[in-house]
């Protein structure tokens, strides 16, 4: 159904224009949820809008809600389906063979292992790095360092080259707008995270779960700053990376263990539109009540999965960004 996670906007618009059918809102001028869930309806072949009218379609608990109901639990199994199959685990991996790709190459800035025989291949990659800084005191020192090492004796240029493979790192490092912008991004993820977790300090029952589920993703974004200083700071960012990965698949699971109690709840509902709404059991009050919290909690499970596929992002661009500075001296 989906090619990628809808957003928060799509659920909460979809389940709104259930609830203000239900709440008799539902008129010549149907509400902006209405029409927004009757063009998802006719857009996947639903309902025909077009030819019989707008009007009636999602009347009380009839034929049309019926409908819509379908839909909006298919496309809640289609979310779960989506994300926490093949492609959380795929996403997981990615981002941490990135990290571990930029903390492998940090051994390289580390430890460089430059000898007389790979000094000129050295000192070569050592040259382009150095032509793709910016025009400065830093890169005209750096040229002509590199200007030495090419004049060098080997064991000279092996000397050399070895400061190098530092100081370019550094000089590359220090000139990254794109790993600012980043980092800047992951930073707002940060805040759109603790502002949710707001929702939930005084939750019960799923809600509480997400709370949970939340609270270890916001741990994990502890500590991690812009590795724009150096080889420590890039070493200290490559093992918070690794924790705020950690705590990302610990958040994912948590929301996953919900998938249970997330299907009695749309068993229920369904009891209840099964049952019209009607009758001392069930009342359409209830009904409202418990579309209400779904759509709070499903929100906010997307919400959260949206974050996680951006975070992994973030970083994994972080950590490539890092392992691009770095002139790797290691035989594979």
């Amino acid at each position: 159904m989906y090619d990628t996670i809808p957003e928060a906007s799509h659920v909460e618009s979809m389940l709104d224009g259930l609830l203000d059918s239900l709440q008799g809102t539902e008129s010549l001028d149907l509400t902006a949820a209405q029409r927004y869930l009757i063009s998802v309806l006719d857009g996947n072949d639903v309902t025909r809008s077009s030819v019989t009218g707008t009007e009636g379609l999602l009347s009380d608990i009839g034929d049309g809600l019926a409908k819509a109901w379908e839909f909006v639990k298919k496309m809640f199994t289609s979310i779960w389906d989506f994300f926490f199959g093949k492609k959380n685990k795929e996403d997981s991996e990615a981002a941490k063979a990135s990290v571990k790709g930029a903390e492998e190459a940090l051994k390289d800035v580390e430890s460089p292992q430059v000898t007389e025989a790979n000094v000129k291949a050295v000192v070569a990659n050592v040259e382009k790095k150095v032509d793709k800084l910016p025009e400065g005191p830093k890169k005209k020192e750096l040229k002509k360092k590199v200007a030495d090492a090419k004049a060098a004796e080997p064991a000279k240029a092996k000397q050399t080259a070895t400061a190098l493979v530092k100081e370019v790192f550094d000089a590359s490092l220090t000139d990254k707008p794109r790993m600012n912008a980043l980092t800047k991004e992951f930073n707002k993820l940060y805040e759109d995270l603790k502002a949710r977790q707001e929702e939930y300090k005084k939750a019960e029952g799923d809600r509480e779960t997400l709370g949970h589920a939340i609270e270890h993703f916001l741990n994990g974004f502890t500590g991690i700053k812009e590795p724009t200083k150096g080889l420590a700071e890039a070493k200290a960012w490559v093992a918070y990376a690794k924790r705020c990965l950690e705590a990302t698949d610990n958040s994912l699971l948590t929301i996953k263990a919900m998938k249970n109690e997330h299907e009695h709840a749309i068993k229920d509902i369904q009891q209840k539109i099964d049952h019209g709404g009607r009758g001392t059991q069930y009342t359409k009050q209830e009904l409202i009540e418990e579309i209400t919290e779904l759509k709070r909690n499903m929100a906010t499970i997307v919400t959260v999965v949206k974050i996680a596929e951006r975070t992994r992002e973030c970083l994994s661009e972080i950590a490539k960004g890092i392992e691009s500075c770095v002139v790797k001296t290691k035989e594979n």
